[in-house]
């Protein structure tokens, strides 16, 4: 099975994000129906390990990905981003303990 192309899937949610951006920055909230396009879309597990379920992308793919979702709304590409920078950096030099 091919690889999803997250490049041209990040570009087509970026420009859904551009549409809501200017209502969530007026309003102050969160873009939570972003968040609902970015799961239904596979990106919550872009830097999950595969064996774990997730796409396993490099952390430099997956700030090219980053890049194209900020073009629409840099909010939701900085939220995405504190959620999964941590979860690719564990998986590329691991901290934790096996246990």
């Amino acid at each position: 099975m091919a690889e999803p192309d997250w490049l041209a899937r990040a570009a087509a949610l970026a420009a859904r994000f551009a549409e809501r951006a200017p209502a969530h920055d007026r309003a102050g909230d969160f873009p939570h129906r972003n968040f609902a396009d970015l799961r239904e879309a596979g990106f919550l597990a872009l830097t999950v390990p595969r064996s774990h379920g997730g796409a396993e992308l490099s952390l430099s793919r997956f700030l090219r990905v980053q890049e194209r979702l900020a073009a629409g709304d840099g909010a939701t590409a900085l939220a995405l981003n504190m959620h999964l920078i941590r979860i690719g950096a564990e998986r590329e030099t691991p901290t934790y303990p096996d246990a």
